[in-house]
């Protein structure tokens, strides 16, 4: 398999310093503190250990190229979906001398064009099904994709606390910024009908040096629009989040709520722990 520029310059970099181009990989993930271990104990298992995340997880461009098809329909990879449009039809032999070729629609064939599905947050493979079948009709629950800014992900986090004012470039750079850091697994539950988020829900990922580098999920943001109360869309979000906890490896998981809201969490499958302290700093 073929590295790109980029990979090689990883792997250039992890000769010298494997740390840096573990964390650039794979971002604050297991993967660099053993890579931190390993260089502490060598420094050539450490180039050996970066040199092998660099070519496990080969860079890939933001949308895949995918080759275009005799039929026209989309074609998936991972995240991405492309619609590819047919090839122009062989066209018919030239007609006799002095024979009148007729005129039909397909004389032109259409012009070639591709539309490209927005990128999402983390991958949809976290998603639980069985938690996301319990959802209303027209209903979906799915990674936060680049196009939700349009979708009203901002207004229904306005319900929650301040957004303040944030721009389409701000909220798009910012999205890329998560992405690559792999942190943030933002889920959100969509009224397909009115193509608009209804309901909201982070998880940000932290490692952890204890507990053998463990790793701890922060369920933080959980917000349900106005409109959509009752339909336990609080609930299943909740569910949809302790899942990818689970699924990306954390030992547990911490949310810090209002003391309204305890009863509600419980019922969750959350348990009362321990005192939240907190300070604001001033711009």
């Amino acid at each position: 398999m073929a590295l790109s520029t980029s990979d090689v310059l990883l792997l250039l970099l992890g000769f010298f310093f494997p740390p840096l181009a573990a964390v650039i990989k794979r971002g604050c993930r297991a993967d660099f503190v053993i890579n931190c271990a390993l260089t502490i104990l060598g420094h050539v298992p450490g180039i050996i250990h970066a040199w092998y995340l660099v070519i496990k997880y080969p860079s890939i461009p933001e949308y895949a190229t995918l080759p275009t098809h005799h039929d026209g329909h989309l074609r998936a990879s991972g995240d991405h979906v492309v619609v590819v449009s047919s090839p122009s039809p062989a066209q018919p032999p030239a007609p006799a001398s002095g024979s009148r070729q007729p005129l039909t629609s397909h004389d032109d064939p259409p012009p070639s064009y591709s539309s490209i599905a927005p990128a999402s947050l983390f991958s949809a493979d976290l998603i639980s099904k069985t938690v996301s079948d319990q959802l209303p009709e027209h209903y979906t629950m799915r990674p936060l994709r680049k196009n939700d800014f349009a979708k009203g992900v901002l207004d229904c986090l306005a319900q929650l606390t301040v957004v303040g004012t944030i721009s389409r470039q701000q909220f798009e750079d910012t999205f890329d910024q998560m992405a690559r850091q792999g942190c943030s697994h933002i889920v959100v539950v969509e009224d397909c009908e009115r193509n608009q988020v209804v309901a909201c829900g982070t998880l940000v990922l932290e490692q952890k040096l204890i507990r053998e580098c463990g790793k701890i999920g922060h369920i933080e943001d959980i917000v349900v629009s106005s409109t959509e109360r009752g339909k336990r869309l609080g609930l299943y979000m909740i569910q949809q989040l302790k899942h990818i906890a689970e699924q990306i490896g954390c030992y547990k998981v911490i949310l810090n709520c209002s003391e309204k809201n305890v009863y509600f969490y419980e019922k969750c499958g959350l348990t009362l722990k321990d005192v939240q302290m907190t300070e604001y700093f001033s711009k």
